[in-house]
């Protein structure tokens, strides 16, 4: 399943085809389901696929010894993944890159790199809104936008514009007024446990924003902390292999930063290979930080609240 970058219009495409002419990927319930993703491109697609975990068991063509389980997986340019799930969830399902303009074709979306994996008997998947029984009714939930990318002012061009726009768009955050995010604005700690709190229901007492704390109390506080342990050292060195500032860092913070890169929460080659712990989060970094955390079931919606 190659994931090129073709044509004047930077279109990408699967297997040779843009959204809505890419072939979907036919299953039968029971089945094991192994799928190569070969990204051919110059530019890296975190690939999500709706519905089921599944597993990497080879990358570049070499088995992979312990398998990671999960649901997205950043591809880079020139890399080339394995991945197996069991398909046990009759439906007709995304798999899509979580990046915006990738999921278009020049200015039209839904488009670009969006595959389907169609059950046996399942409808196919429509290009326009659908509740078709047996379908995946929140198939888009987590694709951005786009014609509601320009609702704060300041968040035009912005890279975390599609998590700010899909946390506003789900009643979750409501800017400062006057049509303004203030997206590089360091975050107020008592906005932050006051989001927290809202979204997930659960109080949350965050006392400091730097980075690495924010990720190591978050992870405390959603019960990831335990996945995160169970990560082996050659796997935690494995995942933190693009980050270039991690000297003096704990071991159990740093299993805690390799479980939140293994689940696509952060991604290293997007901020140049530079974790940042010391620095102050920013409005756009929450926000983007709690979007990937709910497109990702690691925080299941309890309310809303403003940011």
């Amino acid at each position: 399943m190659p994931l090129p970058l073709m044509g004047p219009f930077r279109v990408r495409k699967i297997n040779g085809k843009a959204f809505p002419d890419t072939q979907a990927v036919k299953v039968k319930k029971g089945e094991v389901v192994r799928l190569r993703l070969i990204n051919i491109s110059n530019a890296a697609h975190p690939m999500h696929l709706h519905g089921h975990d599944f597993r990497v068991i080879a990358e570049d063509g070499h088995p992979v010894a312990e398998p990671q389980v999960m649901n997205t997986i950043d591809v880079a340019p020139g890399k080339t993944y394995d991945i197996e799930f069991i398909a046990d969830n009759p439906g007709t399902w995304l798999l899509h890159c979580h990046e915006l303009h990738h999921t278009m074709n020049g200015e039209v979306e839904p488009g670009g790199l969006i595959g389907v994996i169609q059950y046996d008997g399942q409808p196919a998947l429509e290009t326009t809104p659908g509740q078709e029984e047996g379908k995946d009714k929140t198939d888009k939930s987590d694709m951005p936008d786009k014609n509601n990318m320009t609702a704060f002012k300041d968040m035009e061009n912005h890279p975390a514009a599609s998590y700010v726009e899909f946390l506003r768009t789900n009643g979750m955050i409501a800017g400062v007024g006057n049509g303004m995010f203030l997206p590089d604005q360091t975050i107020k700690v008592k906005h932050l446990n006051l989001l927290l709190q809202k979204v997930t229901g659960k109080e949350f007492n965050l006392e400091k924003t730097d980075r690495l704390t924010v990720f190591q109390e978050l992870a405390d506080g959603l019960g990831l902390a335990t996945q995160a342990k169970m990560l082996t050292d050659k796997q935690t060195n494995t995942l933190l292999g693009d980050y270039k500032d991690l000297a003096g860092i704990s071991l159990s913070a740093l299993k805690t930063i390799a479980f939140l890169v293994q689940q696509g929460i952060l991604v290293p080659k997007e901020e140049n290979g530079l974790l940042r712990p010391n620095e102050k989060l920013t409005r756009a970094e929450a926000a983007t930080v709690i979007a990937k955390l709910i497109q990702k079931d690691l925080i299941a919606i309890n309310n809303t609240g403003n940011m």
